[in-house]
């Protein structure tokens, strides 16, 4: 019988607020913009904050251009030069995926739910009574576990991988790397244009000025007659949502629940 480990993540320090003592790991960074990756000072200090309350830790980082890639690096360093156990750092990017493998030379590194590709798009469940389940399942199969992608990422020392918790539900089968799953919160899809600090212009949407990072602080919910569910916009992501976690989890390799207790980043 599996043990499910409780973790929650939260994207910048006043989510501290949201830790209790239920769960036994924490995870801080952001997954969607680089203009979000925390400064060294943040870093320490919730670092030690999940020390002081005896947490394990997990580092999520964003995808990224060379920019992200420079603000990484003093972050890796920091974590690297005391790695305490059961340290990890998430990546959503392959760039930094390669980053960490040759300039830090570190194995123990958890692909992120950007790598992962789920079949997320929550239009997938209109279908649920019109084909053989054999078809559903195909939907929920992450294509992190074909096989020739499942064995490379354990030769080149991926410990994990991370997933939505998809309305389809999730099917793995086979002798494939531990996974977590993520909920609430179900990432549909991203791009590099912020809704937030942008304006439409000649029915485009185009960035307005410097990023002030409105998004801390505010958040959209979409409609579009397409979709049977809510949609929520924070940032440059989109998300729904789906708070029933399928059963017999353990099952499928997964071990790990992460909370995410706001609209992630």
């Amino acid at each position: 019988m599996n043990i499910i480990e409780h973790s929650i993540l939260i994207n910048s320090i006043p989510g501290l607020k949201h830790v209790s003592n239920e769960y036994s790991r924490l995870y801080f960074g952001c997954e969607f913009c680089e203009r979000l990756i925390p400064s060294l000072g943040g870093l320490r200090r919730v670092i030690g904050e999940a020390s002081d309350r005896d947490l394990r830790f997990t580092l999520v980082t964003p995808f990224v251009t060379s920019a992200g890639l420079k603000a990484l690096r003093p972050l890796f360093r920091h974590i690297l030069k005391k790695p305490s156990h059961g340290t990890e750092i998430v990546v959503n990017d392959w760039g930094v995926f390669r980053m960490l493998r040759k300039e830090f030379d570190l194995s123990n590194i958890v692909i992120g739910r950007l790598l992962t590709k789920q079949k997320r798009d929550p239009r997938v469940m209109r279908y649920k009574k019109n084909v053989p389940v054999s078809v559903l399942r195909i939907f929920g199969e992450p294509n992190c576990d074909v096989p020739i992608l499942s064995r490379f990422l354990a030769d080149e020392g991926v410990t994990r991988v991370e997933l939505d918790n998809i309305a389809q539900g999730i099917s793995r089968e086979g002798n494939f790397l531990k996974a977590s799953v993520y909920f609430p919160y179900v990432y549909v899809s991203a791009g590099r244009l912020c809704l937030v600090s942008s304006r439409e212009k000649e029915k485009q949407y185009r960035a307005i000025g410097p990023c002030k990072k409105e998004c801390l602080d505010r958040a959209f919910g979409l409609e579009h007659p397409q979709m049977d569910v809510e949609l929520f916009s924070r940032g440059c992501a989109q998300f729904y949502k789906n708070t029933v976690i399928q059963k017999k989890i353990g099952s499928l390799n997964i071990d790990r629940l992460v909370f995410e207790p706001e609209i992630p980043l």
